[in-house]
């Protein structure tokens, strides 16, 4: 065989391999995020910024637990990034959260809108849901915890990432309350939809995140919304991975669908305006309901 031959043949399969990648979109867009994703995991912690983090308790007056005491409150841990903290545009009055409570690092204050534990300086999708759940007349009390991190992918939740210190900060808190959150509402996916981050690597990490949770005591179900959609670019890929958990994984339950709440309910193409805001919070109501009346 000539030295010609040779070459040509050590060149022919990496040409081979490259046509095969072009003949398989899914595949092609696997690898793309797969590099995407890696490239995010290894530079872009130092990127991070929430310097907008809400943590400032020094006008706030301290609430004793022992008000919660009778029960009839409705607990919730609410995880994930922008849509989660606070993005929606206007914050409601103080004055339409009344028996509504915020824990923050185990003390539990008055709730009002900037939500302590999230980014942003706006409203927020919970406050208009605490004000729906006790507009039903089931619950007297909502307490909420919230731990949410604008423009956080999934990888900043496991260990190593910037947002984990204070997730384990913060659940160590949790734990040490005489009441647990009757759900976790996971509001997350926008970060890794732009980064085409693949279908089995979202689920992979949110099962480390599962188990944290269960590690910490925090047992309840887990509601996963199917999220995705920021600026015209949503990700088919991550929304299979949140409806396949919901299927696969113990105790976690698929939440509302977001992306249905379409652009015009959005000032930014990405966060929700006061209408947004509304149906969003009432999307989150329903889906709850819904995963109580199942588990009866």
């Amino acid at each position: 065989m000539s030295r010609r031959s040779r070459l040509f043949r050590l060149m022919a399969l990496p040409v081979l391999l490259a046509a095969m990648l072009l003949a398989h979109p899914s595949l092609r867009d696997g690898l793309v995020g797969l590099a995407r994703y890696a490239k995010a995991r290894l530079y872009d912690y130092r990127l991070f910024d929430d310097s907008d983090l809400i943590t400032d308790v020094s006008a706030r007056e301290p609430v004793p637990l022992e008000r919660l005491a009778d029960g009839n409150t409705l607990y919730v841990l609410v995880m994930g990034q922008s849509n989660a903290a606070n993005e929606v545009d206007t914050p409601l009055p103080s004055d339409d959260l009344e028996n509504v409570f915020i824990e923050y690092d185990g003390t539990l204050y008055p709730a009002e809108d900037p939500m302590l534990g999230g980014t942003g300086e706006r409203g927020s999708v919970w406050s208009r849901f605490a004000r729906m759940a006790l507009a039903t007349g089931r619950w007297r009390y909502v307490v909420l915890s919230v731990i949410a991190e604008g423009g956080s992918p999934l990888s900043y939740w496991l260990p190593g990432g910037p947002v984990r210190p204070k997730l384990e900060d913060r659940l160590r808190a949790i734990q040490q309350l005489p009441i647990r959150p009757d759900y976790v509402f996971w509001f997350h996916g926008e970060s890794d939809a732009l980064n085409s981050l693949p279908r089995l690597l979202y689920k992979y990490d949110f099962l480390d995140l599962v188990g944290t949770l269960r590690t910490f005591g925090i047992d309840n179900p887990v509601l996963v919304s199917q999220t995705s959609l920021c600026r015209r670019f949503g990700s088919e890929s991550v929304r299979q991975a949140q409806q396949e958990l919901a299927r696969q994984v113990p105790n976690v339950t698929l939440g509302p669908d977001t992306d249905e709440v379409g652009l015009p309910f959005r000032r930014d193409g990405c966060h929700f305006t006061d209408e947004g805001g509304d149906i969003v919070a009432g999307l989150w109501m329903d889906a709850m309901l819904d995963a109580e009346q199942a588990a009866e």
